[in-house]
């Protein structure tokens, strides 16, 4: 049995751990059960003190959403050239639309359908065109994919950030609904597992956010509590919420400016920008180890 993580306080570069580090209390049929807790867990839940972050990665750590739309732009340009009478930004703006669609209503069990999701995205954008051919649809998705690699870039301040808080102890864990195929060579071209302890991906762990038992998977695998971790995510119904059902606290990057619908839970602290997330965090801790009210 793979032994828990021990605490690390110093500033010196962790390898990054890329599995699991110890079994999720889930049952047979995925549902949760009570979390163990030893002598060091309930001494931990008592001191009342952060020890793991979890991260979103696109359009959190690095701008996902300039890649995709220059690439799709790149691509319909490409496939204009061949086909006469379509239109690069119609094409582009097709293709855009079909991929937030599918990245909106993901679920793990999406991944299990067999599509090769990339292809089937062009193929639906380009049926809009009168166009149906597997063949193209797939050389589109390969273009795609190649033209967004050389896009990725992280947000300003976002390697500062994650150093920063590795300095200070914290664990620190990706938490994406990626797809194995793309998203490790994208975490390779950002160069982005020096400076994390983990990476979970929801085709690997078989569950995706905002399902709660994503967040309990990556902080038992941290050996953190929900109580002693927080979530950064750009998006609120993936990220906030279901970080906030399975009980971490939140930290809602808000870079588009957008508004909590009515009624529901608000995120522990709001930002505009990866580089703004330690302040947020230390506020955050500042606030667990206030005394609590008389009443």
């Amino acid at each position: 049995m793979t032994r828990p993580l021990k605490p690390n306080r110093s500033s010196a570069p962790r390898p990054p751990i890329l599995v699991p580090l110890c079994p999720c209390n889930f049952g047979a049929r995925g549902e949760i059960l009570t979390p163990r807790e030893g002598p060091v867990a309930a001494t931990r839940r008592a001191v009342k003190m952060l020890r793991a972050i979890l991260f979103d990665l696109d359009d959190t750590l690095h701008d996902d959403c300039n890649a995709y739309q220059k690439a799709a732009t790149v691509v319909s340009e490409q496939v204009a050239r061949e086909r006469n009478g379509i239109e690069p930004s119609a094409l582009a703006s097709a293709f855009v639309h079909e991929l937030e669609g599918f990245w909106s209503a993901f679920d793990a069990s999406t991944l299990r359908a067999g599509l090769n999701v990339r292809q089937e995205m062009w193929r639906r954008a380009l049926v809009r065109f009168d166009v149906e051919s597997p063949a193209l649809a797939l050389r589109c998705a390969e273009s795609f994919e190649a033209a967004r690699s050389d896009m990725y870039k992280m947000f300003p301040g976002a390697y500062e950030a994650l150093d920063a808080l590795r300095g200070r102890g914290l664990r620190l864990g990706l938490l994406t609904n990626g797809l194995v195929a793309t998203h490790r060579e994208k975490i390779l071209r950002l160069n982005l597992e020096p400076h994390l302890d983990a990476v979970f991906l929801s085709d690997e762990i078989g569950f995706s956010k905002p399902d709660k038992r994503a967040f309990l998977h990556a902080c038992e695998a941290l050996d953190a509590l929900p109580t002693e971790t927080v979530m950064v995510g750009d998006r609120y119904d993936k990220d906030i919420c279901g970080a906030t059902n399975a009980g971490l606290k939140t930290v809602w990057i808000n870079a588009r400016n957008e508004q909590i619908p009515d009624g529901a839970a608000a995120p522990t602290s709001t930002v505009r920008a990866i580089s703004q997330v330690p302040s947020a965090l230390n506020v955050i801790e500042a606030m667990l180890k206030e005394p609590p009210s008389q009443p």
